[in-house]
């Protein structure tokens, strides 16, 4: 039996549909990247780092971040009345982007023992459920720099 044009192109769509549900499915393989990476000047003795997680992969979830530059790095949300909340993670869904911005979601740093100035550098681990962990660069901008970024 003998397919049209159209009946060949409806086939390809449908196989890449297939495939894209499939290849971005529960068990597929997370493929993350971490960019902009930045955080505000100590405050005290904390810090709060912001970035963009983007999984083109299968879903996956945060599980841990550490800093040398900090005692402890906890994941925050923020509730409906603007309280900040700790969480036990942060999910990555598939085929999307996840930004950490202020004023939502971010990683607080605490126990912070050096001065964080604007164009400082330093490293902080993310740990995920399926992924490997990456090792992230954060660039210290100043507190104000940050002031248009709020929750989108």
């Amino acid at each position: 039996m003998a397919l049209g044009l159209l009946g060949v192109v409806g086939l390809v769509l449908a196989a890449a549909a297939l495939w894209t549900v499939v290849s971005n499915g529960p068990g597929a393989a997370p493929e993350i990247r971490v960019d902009r990476a930045r955080s505000g000047e100590r405050v005290g003795t904390t810090a709060a780092v912001y970035l963009d997680v983007s999984n083109e992969g299968g879903g996956d979830r945060i599980v841990r971040v550490t800093s040398p530059a900090a005692s402890r790095a906890l994941v925050h949300g923020t509730d409906d009345a603007g309280m900040m909340q700790t969480s036990e993670g942060l999910d990555v869904p598939g085929g999307s982007t996840v930004r950490l911005v202020p004023g939502g979601e971010h990683v607080m740093l605490e126990g912070v023992g050096s001065r964080l100035e604007p164009g400082d550098v330093f490293p902080v681990r993310i740990e995920f459920e399926r992924h490997a962990p990456l090792d992230v660069e954060v660039r210290v901008v100043a507190l104000e720099d940050l002031a248009g970024e709020g929750t989108p």
